[in-house]
Protein backbone atom coordinates (compact mmCIF):
# COMPACT_ATOMS: atom_id res chain seq x y z
CA UNK A 1 0.00 0.00 0.00
CA UNK A 2 1.09 3.29 -1.06
CA UNK A 3 0.26 6.82 0.35
CA UNK A 4 -0.14 9.84 -1.90
CA UNK A 5 0.35 12.56 0.68
CA UNK A 6 3.03 10.42 3.37
CA UNK A 7 3.68 14.09 5.00
CA UNK A 8 0.00 13.98 6.77
CA UNK A 9 1.67 11.61 9.05
CA UNK A 10 3.76 14.05 11.11
CA UNK A 11 0.32 15.24 12.13
CA UNK A 12 0.18 11.77 14.11
CA UNK A 13 3.19 13.40 16.57
CA UNK A 14 0.67 16.07 16.98
CA UNK A 15 -2.03 13.45 18.30
CA UNK A 16 -0.10 12.18 21.21
CA UNK A 17 0.41 15.70 23.10
CA UNK A 18 -3.11 16.17 22.56
CA UNK A 19 -4.11 13.12 24.10
CA UNK A 20 -1.91 13.78 27.05
CA UNK A 21 -2.84 17.07 27.42
CA UNK A 22 -6.47 16.71 27.44
CA UNK A 23 -6.48 13.64 29.81
CA UNK A 24 -4.58 15.45 32.87
CA UNK A 25 -7.24 18.27 33.08
CA UNK A 26 -8.69 18.09 36.71
CA UNK A 27 -12.72 18.28 36.09
CA UNK A 28 -14.88 19.86 39.20
CA UNK A 29 -17.69 18.52 39.54
CA UNK A 30 -21.14 21.04 38.83
CA UNK A 31 -22.98 19.66 42.18
CA UNK A 32 -21.44 19.29 45.37
CA UNK A 33 -22.76 16.66 47.75
CA UNK A 34 -22.37 16.60 51.87
CA UNK A 35 -22.85 12.70 51.26
CA UNK A 36 -21.94 9.98 47.96
CA UNK A 37 -24.91 8.18 49.72
CA UNK A 38 -27.42 9.71 46.74
CA UNK A 39 -25.17 8.21 44.23
CA UNK A 40 -24.53 5.22 45.34
CA UNK A 41 -27.23 3.17 44.25
CA UNK A 42 -26.73 4.52 40.42
CA UNK A 43 -24.90 2.21 38.16
CA UNK A 44 -22.74 3.06 34.88
CA UNK A 45 -24.77 2.99 31.69
CA UNK A 46 -22.68 2.81 28.55
CA UNK A 47 -23.19 6.51 27.87
CA UNK A 48 -21.64 7.11 31.19
CA UNK A 49 -18.70 5.04 30.22
CA UNK A 50 -17.88 6.36 26.82
CA UNK A 51 -18.71 10.57 27.99
CA UNK A 52 -15.65 9.13 30.71
CA UNK A 53 -13.31 7.88 27.17
CA UNK A 54 -14.12 10.66 25.23
CA UNK A 55 -10.67 12.37 24.80
CA UNK A 56 -9.73 8.27 23.49
CA UNK A 57 -12.90 8.66 21.16
CA UNK A 58 -11.72 11.99 19.38
CA UNK A 59 -8.21 10.99 19.38
CA UNK A 60 -9.35 7.71 17.40
CA UNK A 61 -11.64 9.79 15.07
CA UNK A 62 -8.65 12.20 14.47
CA UNK A 63 -6.26 9.31 13.79
CA UNK A 64 -8.84 7.98 11.05
CA UNK A 65 -8.67 11.24 9.63
CA UNK A 66 -5.11 11.66 9.23
CA UNK A 67 -4.76 7.78 7.81
CA UNK A 68 -7.81 9.62 4.91
CA UNK A 69 -5.87 12.39 4.29
CA UNK A 70 -2.80 11.03 3.38
CA UNK A 71 -4.47 9.04 0.39
CA UNK A 72 -3.85 5.61 0.96
CA UNK A 73 -3.89 3.80 -2.48
CA UNK A 74 -3.67 0.21 -3.26
CA UNK A 75 -1.95 -0.59 -7.05
CA UNK A 76 -3.77 -2.52 -9.13
CA UNK A 77 -2.37 -4.94 -11.34
CA UNK A 78 -2.14 -4.07 -15.08
CA UNK A 79 -3.57 -6.32 -17.54
CA UNK A 80 -4.07 -5.87 -20.96
CA UNK A 81 -6.65 -7.43 -23.09
CA UNK A 82 -6.35 -7.15 -26.79
CA UNK A 83 -10.17 -7.11 -28.61
CA UNK A 84 -10.59 -5.75 -32.16
CA UNK A 85 -13.84 -3.76 -32.74
CA UNK A 86 -15.12 -0.52 -34.38
CA UNK A 87 -15.80 2.66 -33.14
CA UNK A 88 -19.71 3.82 -34.08
CA UNK A 89 -21.69 7.23 -33.20
CA UNK A 90 -25.43 6.95 -33.15
CA UNK A 91 -26.80 10.52 -33.66
CA UNK A 92 -30.49 10.31 -32.45
CA UNK A 93 -33.62 12.95 -33.01
CA UNK A 94 -34.71 14.22 -30.37
CA UNK A 95 -37.32 17.16 -31.66
CA UNK A 96 -40.97 17.20 -31.77
CA UNK A 97 -41.34 15.15 -34.49
CA UNK A 98 -40.13 11.57 -33.18
CA UNK A 99 -43.20 12.18 -31.19
CA UNK A 100 -45.52 10.92 -33.84
CA UNK A 101 -46.82 8.32 -33.01
CA UNK A 102 -46.56 6.04 -36.25
CA UNK A 103 -45.36 2.94 -35.12
CA UNK A 104 -46.81 0.10 -33.85
CA UNK A 105 -44.88 -2.11 -31.01
CA UNK A 106 -45.47 -5.13 -29.16
CA UNK A 107 -49.42 -4.80 -30.37
CA UNK A 108 -49.20 -0.61 -29.41
CA UNK A 109 -49.09 2.64 -30.85
CA UNK A 110 -45.67 4.02 -29.68
CA UNK A 111 -43.82 7.28 -30.82
CA UNK A 112 -40.85 7.58 -32.59
CA UNK A 113 -38.87 8.22 -30.12
CA UNK A 114 -39.41 5.07 -28.15
CA UNK A 115 -39.11 2.86 -30.91
CA UNK A 116 -35.65 4.52 -31.79
CA UNK A 117 -34.64 4.31 -27.98
CA UNK A 118 -35.44 0.16 -28.55
CA UNK A 119 -33.93 -0.08 -31.50
CA UNK A 120 -30.85 1.37 -30.26
CA UNK A 121 -31.07 -0.94 -27.01
CA UNK A 122 -31.05 -3.78 -29.33
CA UNK A 123 -28.15 -2.46 -31.51
CA UNK A 124 -26.00 -1.73 -28.49
CA UNK A 125 -26.41 -5.10 -27.21
CA UNK A 126 -25.04 -7.26 -29.65
CA UNK A 127 -21.74 -4.92 -30.24
CA UNK A 128 -19.57 -6.14 -26.94
CA UNK A 129 -16.50 -5.20 -28.48
CA UNK A 130 -17.23 -1.81 -30.27
CA UNK A 131 -16.84 1.55 -28.77
CA UNK A 132 -20.39 3.25 -28.85
CA UNK A 133 -20.92 7.25 -29.07
CA UNK A 134 -24.81 8.81 -28.74
CA UNK A 135 -25.33 12.45 -30.12
CA UNK A 136 -28.55 13.18 -29.00
CA UNK A 137 -30.05 16.39 -31.29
Amino acid sequence: MTFRNPWVFTFLLLLIPFVMYTKKKVKIPSFRFSSDKLLGGLGSSFKLKLAQNLIFLRATAIFFVIIALAGPQSPIEESKIQTEGIDIVLAVDCSTSMLAEDFKLNGRRQNRLEVVKDVVKNFVQGRKNDRIALIAF
